[in-house]
């Protein structure tokens, strides 16, 4: 259950990092992920295309959608919810 969710959280936690300039090794080790240097590559890529705010304000907002979802705050359905919180964060 909310799989979308997460794996949208692991998706950003990514972009974060790779804007915040840690590194592929780095980001390894904290993710206890292998991450080839392709994959970083995009990465990286995405990440020049959002401001560091905008993605941790991104990534605030997916925790408390998590939130809301697992404690059955919201009666709106998780694609719903998700499609909603990316239209307020990443309208230019």
């Amino acid at each position: 259950k909310n799989l979308l969710i997460w794996n949208l959280l692991l998706r950003v936690s990514l972009l974060i990092t790779a804007k915040s300039q840690v590194g592929r090794e780095k980001s390894q080790a904290f993710f206890k992920r292998n991450i080839q240097e392709w994959q970083w590559d995009k990465i990286t890529r995405q990440s020049d295309l959002f401001s560091l705010n905008k993605l941790i304000r991104l990534y605030r907002g997916l925790l408390r959608l998590d939130y809301a979802l697992k404690n059955s705050v919201s009666a709106i359905d998780e694609k719903s919810l998700v499609t909603i919180l990316l239209l307020k964060y990443l309208r230019t």
